[in-house]
C-alpha cells in the first residue's frame, strides 16, 4: 500500500482548469478532451457525484473534495485546513483509527490526501472490486470525526513532526511560504498549509468543531469517481451510502476580503540551513476565469520550462555562480501566482544574479516571444497536461478542479484550447499588466552564518 499526503496543488492542474472566462474561437485543429464518460449527479442532501468511466483503466480512483482550503480560514485563525486533515485519520464511528489505511492496503490500493489552497481531498486508488469499500469508509467519516482535545493535540503533535521533515524546509517550501506571506498582506492565502506551531496551538476545540461542521458538511462535498467501474451499481452505491447523509444547519461561508492593489515591490529576508543563496521571485496575478491565466501560464513556461526555458538556457549560461533554475504558475479561485527561482554560489555576485533575474523577466514585456518561441511552449503544456489525463488519480484532479473552480467539469478541453490560442500580443499584454515591479515580491534565502547574508540592489517594502 502507498500512502500519501500531498501538500500543495500541482500547478499545471490547478492552472488548466482555472482559464474559463470569454469565449474561445477555434484553431481548426481538434483539441485533446478528457478521456472517459462524464457525468454529474447531485444527491439529495447537495452532495455532488461526478462520475468518469473509463474501460480502458485498470483501476477506479475514488476522492471526495471538501470546500475546506485555506481560503475558508479565518485571517487570524492559521492551520484549521491541516488540523482538520489530520482529524479526518482519526477513526470514524465504524472503523477505528488505522483502520482505513488497513483496509485500502489489503487491496493494493494507494490512499491519501490533499490540503491546497481552495480545496481539501481525500482519495484512494484500489480495483474496481473495492469501491463498495472505500465508499464506506468515506462516507462513515463524512461530518463524523471525533474532536475534542486529546483528538487535536494528537493532530498538532503529528503537524510538529511534519513541519520538521527535509520537504518541509526545502528552499523552494520556505522561499514560497515568504512569497505567499508577502503578496497576501488580507487574503487567508498567505497562510501556509503548514501553519506554525503558535498558530495551531492557539485553535480551540470548539473552533475547530465549528470550521469542521461547516466545511465538511455533505452539501459542500464532490465526489468523484474515475477510472473501471458500473456506472449503474457506483451510483447505487453513491446513493446508498453517502445520501441518508445530513449537514448541520448554518449559513454559507463568506468570500474572504480581496487584498488591495500592490503599489511598490516587497522584500523579505531569511536564514536557512544550505551553504548557497537562493532567490524567488513572484508576483501575485488574478484568479480563475481572467482571460490573462492562458499567456501568464505561457510565460511562466518560457521563462522555467525544462527544455528551452529562458533561465536555464539564457541566464544561468552567462551567469556561472547561478548552478539551479526553477519556477512554475499557480492559480487559486482568488488569485495566482508567477514565481520564478535561482539558487546562487555562495561566493557568486548575488545583487547581480537578482538583478539579471530580474532583467530575464522584464526582458518578456519589452521585447516579447517569438513564434517559435510561443509555438514551443504551448505544445510542451499541451503535452504535459494531456499526459497527465490519463492516470485516474490526475485525471480526477483535472476535473474536480475544474467543477471547483469553473462550475462544470467538462470545461477542461476548452480550457487548454485557450492556452493553445495565446498569440504574442496576448504574453506581451499580460507581461505588462501583472509583470511589473510594482506587483513583484522578492525572497532571499541565504545560509545562517551572519557574514553570508546577500546584497540587495533595490529598495522596496
Amino acid at each position: 500500500m502507498k500512502v500519501r499526503a500531498l501538500r500543495t496543488g500541482l500547478a499545471s492542474f490547478a492552472v488548466v482548469v482555472a482559464l474559463t472566462g470569454s469565449a474561445v474561437a477555434s484553431r481548426g485543429a481538434e483539441v485533446p478532451n478528457i478521456p472517459g464518460e462524464r457525468e454529474l449527479v447531485v444527491l439529495r442532501n447537495g452532495t455532488r457525484v461526478l462520475l468518469c468511466r473509463d474501460t480502458t483503466s485498470s483501476m477506479v480512483d475514488l476522492a471526495v473534495w471538501y470546500d475546506a482550503g485555506i481560503r475558508r480560514e479565518p485571517l487570524e485563525r492559521a492551520g484549521l485546513a491541516a488540523v482538520c486533515q489530520r482529524l479526518m485519520f482519526a477513526g470514524s464511528p465504524r472503523f477505528p483509527a488505522g483502520e482505513h489505511l488497513r483496509r485500502v492496503g489489503a487491496m493494493g490500493g494507494d490512499v491519501g490526501a490533499l490540503v491546497a489552497g481552495d480545496y481539501a481531498c481525500y482519495f484512494q486508488t484500489v480495483p474496481e472490486s473495492g469501491l463498495e469499500i472505500v465508499m464506506q469508509l468515506e462516507a462513515d467519516r463524512m461530518g463524523t470525526v471525533p474532536i475534542d482535545a486529546a483528538h487535536l493535540e494528537l493532530a498538532r503533535q503529528a503537524l510538529r513532526i511534519e513541519r520538521r521533515q527535509p520537504a518541509a524546509a526545502a528552499p523552494l517550501a520556505l522561499g514560497l511560504r515568504a512569497l505567499y506571506g508577502s503578496a497576501f498582506l488580507q487574503h487567508p492565502y498567505r497562510h501556509p498549509v503548514l501553519a506554525d506551531d503558535a498558530a495551531v496551538a492557539a485553535l480551540t476545540v470548539k473552533e475547530v468543531q465549528e470550521w469542521y461542521r461547516t466545511h465538511y458538511a455533505p452539501r459542500r462535498a464532490l465526489i468523484t469517481i474515475v477510472g473501471r467501474f458500473d456506472r449503474a451499481r457506483a451510483l447505487a452505491l453513491a446513493h446508498q451510502y453517502f445520501e441518508p447523509l445530513r449537514s448541520s444547519a448554518g449559513a454559507e461561508p463568506k468570500a474572504p476580503a480581496p487584498d488591495p492593489e500592490p503599489n511598490a515591490e516587497r522584500r523579505s529576508r531569511q536564514s536557512i540551513n544550505v551553504p548557497f543563496h537562493v532567490v524567488l521571485l513572484g508576483w501575485r496575478g488574478p484568479g480563475a476565469g481572467d482571460p490573462d491565466l492562458a499567456p501568464l501560464l505561457v510565460i511562466s513556461q518560457v521563462l522555467s520550462g525544462r527544455d528551452q526555458g529562458r533561465l536555464e538556457h539564457g541566464l544561468k549560461a552567462r551567469l556561472a555562480s547561478v548552478f539551479m533554475t526553477g519556477g512554475d504558475f499557480e492559480v487559486r479561485k482568488d488569485a495566482s501566482m508567477l514565481f520564478c527561482a535561482i539558487g546562487i554560489d555562495q561566493a557568486g555576485d548575488s545583487a547581480r544574479a537578482e538583478h539579471e533575474l530580474v532583467a530575464e523577466v522584464e526582458r518578456i514585456g519589452r521585447d516579447g516571444v517569438n513564434a517559435d518561441e510561443l509555438d514551443r511552449a504551448k505544445r510542451s503544456i499541451e503535452s504535459r497536461l494531456v499526459f497527465d489525463w490519463l492516470p485516474v488519480r490526475t485525471r480526477a484532479l483535472a476535473l474536480a478542479g475544474s467543477e471547483f473552480f469553473n462550475g462544470d467539469a467538462a470545461l477542461v478541453a476548452r480550457d487548454l484550447e485557450r492556452v493553445l490560442e495565446v498569440t504574442t500580443a496576448d504574453v506581451q499584454r499580460a507581461s505588462d499588466r501583472w509583470l511589473h515591479g510594482r506587483r513583484r515580491n522578492v525572497a532571499w534565502l541565504y545560509p545562517a552564518a551572519p557574514s553570508s547574508r546577500p546584497s540587495a540592489p533595490r529598495g522596496g517594502q
